[in-house]
């Protein structure tokens, strides 16, 4: 019965599930019949997305699995698990599953199951965008594959042209999800991969403007999902039809697909891509002038994601909102959402290099622990080498650590320090200022007109002006001074033992000479010029109070017409 079960997990999940919980109530002394039965019901309420369930099904098959000592049942149940994380957006224990299968998938000699695991973390380091972390997995996984065996290739395929795609390189992502179709089909793999696979050639010809030829593909993945009732697949699916139809001039048939698509999300409890939903429905709404509808459309899906998460798709909907309330006349909560676009887009570089650090972790630990049992193995023949080889371990760690601590207080695109170096730094130069009675000023500085040099020249061209501001900050700046980036356009300068006058004076030739700098060499009419707050610590202030007297400075230069220092 439970081979009948697990044939039926990819056709039929639910009749899958109740011939495995039928096994379940006559296997309860039989750990290895027990083990599978529960796999095979977690792996169904997985398909179905009941993940919770799911999860508790799959957690049990663990135990079970390594009581009976079916380390590849393990595996599986663990990469299952993972998919369960992932999809209520826990990254973290997302990993920890992965981490823990990969090593006992290294070990079991199994290579699809390895290659599989590598996709698997290559998914959840794409989503959380280290997509150097999710390619070393993912095309280590295709190696394993071609080298030991040809199944699953359009899995890892298929995933490679994932990350592509969310690095805009449509082009490339277009030719591995052919290929991922291709192989696919010849392996005659579930539908579901089928699906995806045709709906990716689709979401990659649809980023290069090739209108017809998305809408082709993702008529033949539509097909397929509504075949099935597909209740996670078929909402999304529908929304990148209905931009293709849009962008095809065909806008009175997107605006009946976009319907059809919020009508599924609203009817179901699954909403894994809700926020998507909403998002390409909105874009399309304020391109078609319906401003009104577009920021009720946007706001609910910012709604969808969970609060203080920060993903590509939260500043993708900032700034459409930005734009959305633009066009309502909003002035307000545009320059409000504007302004949360860049601080996630900051957070979102932030938290890549955050999971970088882990990943780097993960991997160091690894290494050490299968340093410290091959040196434990060896320590009675070659005692004075295995010495050695830890000593020089040591040394490495102590690298790395070093390596690990200059990427958590740098800003990834200008190489100054980072807000949360800041906020630990002014505590102790404020600290230092009081207890020895020495003055401290603090500069705030913002890049003026800043939205519209991003959106005039485009945002490379903004990233190239951040850093030539951090440049000449350095360059102007003393040794004991502290640069940072304090968020999006803004830079904040911590000057010890400067009192207002000489704040002013530096602080104005910090401003001519950014006034004065060359910026036509970059781009052709650029012009860029700084506003700056300044403002003296004095006996009644701590830290946050002297950056607000510094924030408000800020403002009154930004009323008084910007390009001017308020001290």
């Amino acid at each position: 019965m439970i081979e009948r079960a697990t044939t039926l997990l990819g056709s039929a999940p639910e009749q899958a599930r109740d011939l495995a919980r039928q096994v379940r109530s006559s296997a309860l002394a039989d750990p290895g019949l027990l083990s599978r039965a529960l796999f095979v019901s977690g792996s169904a309420s997985l398909g179905k997305g009941e993940y919770k369930a799911a999860d508790e099904e799959l957690q049990a098959a663990v135990a079970q699995a390594q009581a009976a000592g079916d380390t590849v049942l393990v595996i599986k149940a663990l990469r299952n698990r993972l998919k369960c994380a992932f999809f209520t957006r826990n990254a973290d224990e997302a990993l920890l599953h992965g981490m823990e299968a990969l090593e006992l998938a290294r070990d079991c000699g199994d290579a699809s199951l390895l290659a599989l695991t590598h996709n698997d973390l290559g998914l959840i380091y794409g989503n959380l965008s280290d997509f150097e972390g999710a390619l070393e997995h993912l095309l280590e996984g295709l190696r394993i594959l071609r080298e030991n065996s040809p199944s699953r290739l359009g899995t890892l395929l298929n995933n490679i042209g994932n990350v592509y795609l969310e690095l805009d390189d449509h082009a490339e992502a277009l030719t591995f999800f052919r290929s991922a179709a291709e192989a696919i089909r010849a392996e005659g793999d579930s539908w579901r991969n089928e699906a995806i696979a045709l709906g990716n050639v689709g979401r990659a010809s649809l980023g290069i403007e090739k209108y017809d030829d998305a809408l082709e593909w993702l008529e033949r993945s539509l097909a397929i999902y509504e075949s099935k009732n597909d209740p996670v697949y078929l909402a999304p699916t529908l929304a990148r039809y209905g931009s293709a139809l849009a962008g095809a001039g065909r806008a009175e048939e997107a605006a009946v697909t976009f319907g059809r698509a919020l009508n599924l999300i609203d009817s179901s409890t699954h909403r894994e891509f809700a926020d998507e939903v909403l998002y390409e429905f909105g874009k399309f709404e304020l391109a078609q002038n319906r401003a009104e509808h577009a920021v009720e459309l946007l706001s609910r899906g910012l709604d969808e994601i969970p609060a203080g998460e920060v993903t590509g798709r939260v500043h993708d909907l900032h700034l459409a909102l930005a734009r959305a309330y633009e066009a309502v006349d909003d002035a307000r909560e545009s320059l409000d959402h504007y302004k949360a676009y860049h601080r996630v887009k900051e957070a979102v570089a932030s938290s890549t290099i955050t999971v970088r650090i882990r990943r780097l972790m993960m991997q160091f630990d690894v290494e050490r622990a299968r340093q410290q049992e091959e040196l434990f193995r060896l320590r009675n023949v070659h005692l004075a080498n295995a010495n050695a080889e830890l000593q020089e371990l040591h040394r490495q760690l102590e690298e790395k650590n070093q390596e690990l601590h200059e990427i958590s207080i740098k800003d990834a695109l200008t190489d100054l320090f980072n807000r949360r170096y800041l906020d630990s730094q002014l505590g102790v130069e404020v600290s230092r200022a009081h207890r020895y009675q020495r003055t401290l000023c603090a500069a705030m500085c913002d890049i003026d007109h800043f939205k519209e040099i991003n959106d005039r020249f485009s945002h490379s061209v903004g990233d190239e002006v951040l850093k030539r501001i951090a440049i000449l900050l350095r360059e102007s700046a003393r040794v004991t001074d502290v640069i940072s980036r304090y968020g999006g356009e803004e830079f904040l300068l911590i000057l010890p033992d400067t009192d207002l006058s000489g704040a002013g004076r530096f602080t104005e030739r910090l401003r001519a000479r950014v006034a004065d700098f060359p910026w036509e060499d970059i781009a052709g009419g650029l012009r860029v010029t700084l506003s700056i707050g300044v403002a003296l610590l004095d006996d009644t202030m701590d830290g946050p109070s002297l950056l607000s007297a510094a924030d408000e400075r800020l403002y009154r230069a930004k009323r008084d017409g910007r390009d001017r220092v308020v001290a």
